[in-house]
C-alpha cells in the first residue's frame, strides 16, 4: 500500500496550518486505521467503502463521538487531496448523533474538600488556579509566570486553537501562587516539570487530581476537566450572565456554555412544587366562591 507518503504530506499540511499536535496525531492515525481496514489506496476508496467502515464501528459498539472523529479525519484528508468543497469519497458521509451528557459536577462543599486536601503547595496552587480560572488541562499546564498579571488581577490564557483570552485572577488564587512562587521560584513555566525546563506533563496533572480526590474521600469520578465544569456551574448558580461565562471559558458557541444550565444543583433545588403556593383552604372552596368562571 502506498498511502504512507500521502499521510506524511497530510501531517505536514496540518503542521503548516498550525493544528495542535494532538489533532494532527488523531487525524493521521484515524486515516491510517481506515486505509488498513479497507485495504485500498485512497484514490480507490468510495463513499460506500467509508460507510461500510463506519457501520463496522457501530457494530463494534464504538461511541458516536469516536465514529465522528474518524469521519472528521477522513473528510479532512480528502479535502487535502483535492479542492475543498469538491465532491469526494467522504463528501456525503453522515455524522453520528452524539448523546448530550450532563457533565460530572462536585458541590461547593466537596470541591472545597478536594482543594483543601493537598498539603503539597505546588499541587494545591495548581488545582486552585485551574478551578478559579476555569482552565482546560493544557491551559493550566502551559501557563507561564508572565501570564499572571496581579496589577490588573487577570490571567492571560493561551487557549484552544491558539486563541488568547483574559480570565479573572481571584485573590485566593493569587495568595496561593505568591506563597508557591516564594518557595519554588519557577522561571518560565508557572508549574514546571522535572528539571524545570519544561511544563508538567499531562499525566502528572491527572495524578495530582486523583490523589486530591482520594484524600478528600470523594467517590465520584473526577478529572481536571471536572474542575472546569464546576467553575462554570458555580458561576451560573451565583447569577453570572451566560455571555460572561462563555467568554471566561473561551467557548466559541454559547450553545456549549448553555449545557451547564442542566447541572446547576442549587437552581434545581430551589424549584418549588407547582402547587406549593396554593392555599389548602382555597383549594377546598367551590368554584363559584372563587369568583366563578365565564361560560
Amino acid at each position: 500500500m502506498n498511502y504512507h507518503h500521502l499521510l506524511e504530506k497530510f501531517r505536514t499540511e496540518h503542521i503548516l496550518r498550525g493544528s495542535s499536535p494532538r489533532t494532527i496525531k488523531s487525524y493521521v492515525n484515524n486515516c491510517r486505521m481506515i486505509f488498513e481496514y479497507l485495504q485500498k489506496e485512497p484514490s480507490e476508496i468510495t463513499n460506500d467503502d467509508l460507510r461500510q467502515y463506519i457501520h463496522h464501528l457501530i457494530d463494534k459498539s464504538y461511541e458516536a463521538k469516536t465514529c465522528n472523529q474518524k469521519i472528521y479525519s477522513i473528510k479532512s484528508f480528502y479535502n487535502f487531496l483535492g479542492e475543498e468543497g469538491k465532491e469526494n469519497a467522504a463528501t456525503h458521509l453522515p455524522r453520528q448523533k452524539e448523546p448530550v451528557k450532563i457533565p460530572q459536577i462536585l458541590g461547593k462543599k466537596d470541591l472545597s474538600l478536594v482543594l483543601g486536601s493537598l498539603t503539597n503547595q505546588k499541587h494545591r496552587a495548581l488545582l486552585t488556579t485551574a478551578y478559579y480560572a476555569g482552565l482546560r488541562l493544557n491551559e493550566v499546564r502551559l501557563l507561564k509566570v508572565t501570564d499572571i498579571d496581579s496589577a490588573r488581577m487577570v490571567i492571560l490564557v493561551n487557549g484552544k486553537g491558539n486563541k488568547q483570552r483574559l480570565v479573572p485572577l481571584f485573590q485566593k488564587s493569587l495568595d496561593l501562587l505568591r506563597e508557591y512562587y516564594k518557595n519554588y521560584k519557577p522561571k518560565k513555566w508557572l508549574f514546571e516539570g522535572r528539571g524545570g525546563n519544561r511544563p508538567l506533563c499531562s499525566r502528572s496533572l491527572h495524578e495530582i487530581v486523583k490523589h486530591a480526590v482520594r484524600l478528600a474521600g470523594i467517590k465520584k469520578r473526577v478529572s481536571m476537566h471536572t474542575l472546569r465544569h464546576c467553575f462554570a456551574t458555580h458561576l451560573l448558580e451565583n447569577g453570572v450572565a451566560m455571555q460572561t461565562i462563555q467568554h471566561v471559558l473561551g467557548h466559541k458557541d454559547i450553545v456549549t456554555t448553555a449545557h451547564y444550565t442542566h447541572v446547576t444543583d442549587e437552581m434545581i433545588a430551589r424549584v418549588k412544587s407547582p402547587l406549593s403556593d396554593l392555599n389548602s383552604s382555597d383549594e377546598e372552596k367551590p368554584l363559584e366562591e372563587k369568583g366563578g368562571c365565564d361560560e
